[in-house]
């Protein structure tokens, strides 16, 4: 009695992606995060500006004239980077679209943690505007975290919506010709030009002297003679 092999699903992926749970050098990390606050910050003063707060930036130190607030490395958007990147691998491993999808997909997270984050600092640079420098602390600042980072969520599931339809081919009738070099074949071809099936009935009929009106419809088979 033969036995079927076990198959086993693939753990490539499954080991790579242990991966993500790495922490980073912390020569990297700092580096990273360095960066990554000055560009934060950079953004939030660009969207304090835009809806017209008088705001000044020094730095990763945001002047807001009785109130400066600062861009630590805890909101630099480290932790936003990762998780989403981490996120963004699997909703991509999963993904049953093409490759370069896929790869665009991932790369994606990265500008997208970064410009939520920046506005997550505007955000609050309007709260503390209008509210007082309370709104940057406590509860109400983690909170603003947690909306933003659902709302990076939301994006990569709008873009892979939008990836999903991006090249996606529209299944068509069949379009029947005649090939009249064929001695009257039918040919059945798709949008495309490409031949589905021959069938040589079509020259029977003609020749017992009925029409193609006779057929069960337009890429139907063809009746017989009565």
């Amino acid at each position: 009695m033969r036995h079927r092999p076990v198959r086993y699903p693939p753990t490539g992926f499954s080991l790579l992606y242990l991966l993500a749970a790495l922490p980073l050098p912390v020569f990297l990390q700092n580096e990273l995060s360095s960066r990554l606050q000055l560009w934060s910050s950079a953004l939030g003063i660009g969207c304090l500006q835009l809806v017209g707060v008088m705001a000044y930036r020094e730095g990763n130190v945001i002047d807001l004239g009785p109130i400066q607030l600062q861009v630590v490395e805890a909101c630099s958007g480290v932790r936003y980077l990762f998780p989403l990147i981490a996120l963004t691998l699997l909703c991509a491993y999963l993904y049953r679209e093409s490759l370069w999808k896929r790869i665009l997909l991932v790369l994606s997270s990265i500008p997208i943690s970064i410009l939520l984050n920046g506005f997550r600092i505007g955000a609050i640079g309007l709260l503390v505007e209008a509210y007082g420098g309370s709104a940057a602390e406590g509860f109400s600042h983690f909170f603003e975290g947690w909306v933003f980072f659902v709302a990076s969520l939301g994006l990569l599931c709008a873009e892979m919506w939008v990836l999903a339809r991006v090249g996606s081919s529209v299944i068509a009738p069949s379009i029947c010709a005649v090939d009249r070099s064929s001695c009257g074949r039918r040919l059945s071809v798709d949008v495309h030009g490409s031949p589905i099936r021959s069938s040589s009935r079509f020259a029977g009929s003609r020749a017992n002297g009925r029409s193609p009106a006779h057929s069960r419809g337009l890429c139907g088979p063809l009746s017989g003679p009565a």
